[in-house]
């Protein structure tokens, strides 16, 4: 397989598509473990960041905010300009992180055919803008008060005053609402700090945004190839050379890799292997939790004769089983076995197998976000016990912190198959093994490099490219 050389733009002629998605994923890693360790560390706590500021923020709004107006909100916001920039309406739908993370873009420069992000990240600076001036507006009794005397109609359209009322100065409330609202000073505090992380997300999108002027050095969000990418480039043809290898003689291979030249390289272990499993479980048995919850909540409110609120959280309930059908529905697809046996053959290896990479692509990119935004909407209102909030901050901070890794691995690792330039090459989803070539024992590149993974040895002429700067890097 020939390479390009060094030269940045030259990453154009690179197929990807000719090798398998755990091998560039393993790549990167290791360079960017190498490389830009401390940029890598931060790009990771960015992705938290930005589902706190596009996902957390937005739901916990819904506690206050008409449901319609969140589903304009939305729908012009978050859903319009991110099927915009995929140039795709079902995208989104399928795969609905791409309303909440620009694709075609990676924070360390290692997507191989990248795109400009700075439109994107205006779109979600003005949208963060516009959800924490509805949180100022109703911080403090003063404030809205003077809004529902001058503007009462907007109160109305905007805000359901009565649990507005709770959630803001609870003491003196004068309004009435059919929904309870229990151990309200934990869900105040949610959704305290996800208002802090989201200021300080826009603080960073804002710098990130406006360095290019200020600073003299280009914007990380300007599609910048880093230095880097060759040295991935040739990393993920060695790494990928291994696929026709058994388990075992696989991993031996990349034992030699990454003792003889590539000592960041991480091969699979039980955390990273097992890890996404026992969240999957975990996640789905919150969620399972979570629907008894919904139910108990709506049996309730009907037994009060409360039937907004009863009629509320059936819905919610009966949308959030859904969630839980079309997981056990894919688990049926595949075989419930496959999960783990795909599991057990990636830790044989070392290397995340396509179809591994496709169970957790379905999890954690399609399905986990959709019923995080349920929960998030509507456990305020159902939880009754100390036990059930628990369950209930432990399935939403989990979800948050397993998406944010799952879209650093995809999208700055640079392996993302879903946006604009997938569609375009019509390569959409993890399973490229059609692909593949059939056969190959060497790789070759302009710079002479020969590699027998299946000896004893492996002889790397000039592999080591010299440290350059990331252009990708803030």
């Amino acid at each position: 397989m020939a390479l390009p050389s060094g030269n940045r733009r030259e990453t154009d002629d690179w197929d990807p598509t000719v090798f398998a998605s755990g091998s560039r994923m393993a790549a990167a890693m290791s360079v960017a473990l190498e490389r830009t360790p401390a940029l890598a560390a931060a790009s990771l706590l960015f992705r938290v960041l930005e589902l706190s500021a596009n996902v957390l923020l937005l739901a916990c709004l819904a506690w206050l905010v008409r449901f319609l107006v969140i589903v304009f909100l939305f729908v012009s916001l978050w859903y319009i300009p991110a099927a915009r920039h995929v140039e795709s309406y079902k995208m989104p739908l399928v795969f609905p992180v791409l309303c909440f993370v620009v694709d075609d873009f990676s924070m360390l420069g290692l997507h191989p055919k990248p795109r400009s992000a700075v439109s994107m990240y205006r779109i979600m600076v003005f949208r963060v803008v516009v959800l924490l001036l509805f949180w100022f507006f109703i911080a403090g009794p003063g404030r809205h008060e003077a809004i529902a005397k001058q503007l009462p109609w907007l109160m109305w359209c905007l805000f359901d005053r009565g649990i507005m009322k709770k959630f803001t100065d609870n003491s003196s409330s004068t309004e009435q609402t059919e929904f309870r609202i229990d151990l309200i000073n934990l869900w105040r505090a949610l959704g305290l700090s996800v208002v802090v992380l989201s200021l300080l997300w826009l603080s960073i999108a804002i710098h990130m945004l406006l360095v290019g002027h200020f600073a003299g050095r280009p914007s990380p969000l300007r599609a910048e190839v880093s230095a880097d990418m060759t040295r991935v480039m040739h990393l993920t043809a060695l790494v990928d050379e291994t696929r026709d290898l058994g388990d075992g003689e696989c991993r031996d291979a990349l034992l030699r890799l990454k003792q003889q030249n590539y000592p960041r390289f991480v091969l699979m272990n039980i955390a990273s292997t097992f890890g996404p499993i026992a969240g999957f479980v975990s996640r789905f048995a919150a969620e399972v939790y979570s629907v008894v919850i919904f139910a108990v909540s709506m049996v309730y409110y009907a037994y009060m004769k409360y039937w907004l609120p009863a009629i509320a959280q059936g819905i919610l309930g009966s949308l959030l089983a859904c969630t839980v059908l079309i997981t056990i529905y894919n688990i049926a697809l595949r075989a419930p076995m496959q999960i783990l046996v795909e599991a057990k053959r990636s830790w044989d290896r070392g290397i995340a197998t396509e179809p591994y990479l496709d169970i957790i692509r379905a999890d954690k990119g399609a399905q986990a976000l959709p019923a995080l935004f349920i929960k998030i909407i509507g456990l305020p209102f159902a939880v009754s016990t100390p036990l059930q909030l628990v369950v209930s901050w432990g399935s939403i901070l989990g979800v948050v912190g397993v998406v944010a890794l799952f879209v650093f691995q995809r999208f700055d690792l640079g392996i993302e198959n879903e946006g604009f330039s997938a569609v375009q090459d019509g390569r959409l989803w993890t399973g490229q093994t059609g692909h593949h070539p059939a056969t190959g024992q060497a790789t070759t590149s302009n710079q002479g490099q020969v590699v027998e993974l299946s000896g004893n040895s492996i002889d790397l002429n000039n592999a080591d490219a010299p440290a350059e700067t990331n252009n990708g890097s803030t």
